[in-house]
């Protein structure tokens, strides 16, 4: 649900034309990554834009799901069976 919210939030961001988030989305993100229940790299830097920010919550959910199914990072069949 965590995800879900930042989702909505930065999709706003985006759509409103919003070129950077502001620092609190870096340390929001930051938290996440903190939380995860799995290594994980952010290609963040000190400047995001929405869409790239979007992409990096799509890549998290991507790995708590394979988390959830018991995979591993490499393991590309989760997405063969979720189309």
């Amino acid at each position: 649900m965590r995800t879900d919210l930042m989702l909505t939030e930065l999709e706003v961001l985006n759509l409103q034309g919003v070129e950077r988030t502001s620092e609190s989305w870096l340390w929001q993100l930051g938290e996440l990554v903190a939380e995860l229940p799995f290594e994980y790299q952010a290609p963040i830097g000190h400047e995001l834009s929405p869409a790239a920010a979007i992409d990096v919550v799509f890549e998290i959910q991507e790995g708590l799901l394979r988390s959830i199914a018991g995979r591993d990072a490499d393991d590309d069949s989760l997405l063969e069976t979720a189309s």
